[in-house]
């Protein structure tokens, strides 16, 4: 039975499509690599077989060997880190790693997947999203954001300004209901927006901190 688990093992790991390490956690020697593994990496079979892993993760050895212990003992199976490749490129990959008995050894099974792309994205949309909020930050428009029962999640400082309100974009919490003279101009506007998905140009007129009548032209969506 033994002989043919491991047979088992060894047809699906290096049939597999996934990139799969096998790892000893008290060394950090990569003791195994599939096909799929050697492609990615660039290095052969033979030459990734003689490696540390501390050769790949550019972690330190010391934050390698904890990393190995959390996979080892199954405190963590999930890891982001950054891996070396054979032409020198760093890229950023997943890790879904945990323990196996393989011949009586316990080894790290280690599944990477490559989120190199993803990241770049992610971190691209982070600076768009911040170039926006700059913008709309900066615009000579008020523009604000409410939950529908009123309270105020963002409003950028012409809002503020208009409305007589001081560090108005650190307002949240502020109930913007306040701010309509008429109550029932409120009502009518939210009803509108539930109904159409969408308001534009809506004639309010609204009140400053210090009183003053301001009439504005609202449009929102949901």
């Amino acid at each position: 039975e033994l002989k043919e688990s491991e047979e088992k093992y060894r047809s699906l790991f290096y049939n597999q499509h996934l990139v799969t390490l096998i790892i000893n956690p008290e060394t950090g020697q990569i003791v195994d690599a599939n096909p799929a593994a050697c492609n990615f990496y660039g290095w052969s079979h033979q030459h990734i077989t003689s490696m540390q892993i501390s050769e790949i993760n550019t972690l330190t050895s010391d934050e390698i060997k904890s990393e190995m212990k959390r996979a080892r003992e199954n405190e963590r199976n999930f890891f982001s880190f950054r891996h070396r490749f054979s032409g020198g490129e760093i890229r950023d990959v997943e890790v879904f790693s945990g323990p196996i008995k393989i011949n009586n050894r316990n080894l790290l099974y280690s599944v990477v997947h490559d989120v190199t792309d993803r990241k770049r994205i992610e971190t691209a949309l982070k600076k768009s999203v911040g170039k926006f909020r700059n913008l709309v930050d900066n615009w000579m428009v008020g523009v604000f954001q409410t939950k529908l029962d009123g309270t105020i999640i963002y409003a950028n400082d012409t809002v503020g300004q208009a409305l007589e309100y001081e560090i108005y974009s650190d307002a949240k919490g502020f109930e913007a209901g306040i701010v309509y003279k008429n109550p029932d101009q409120r009502l009518i506007f939210l009803n509108r927006l539930l109904a159409d998905g969408k308001v534009t140009g809506m004639e309010i007129e609204m009140i400053t901190r210090t009183g003053r009548s301001v009439c504005s032209l609202i449009s929102a969506s949901l």
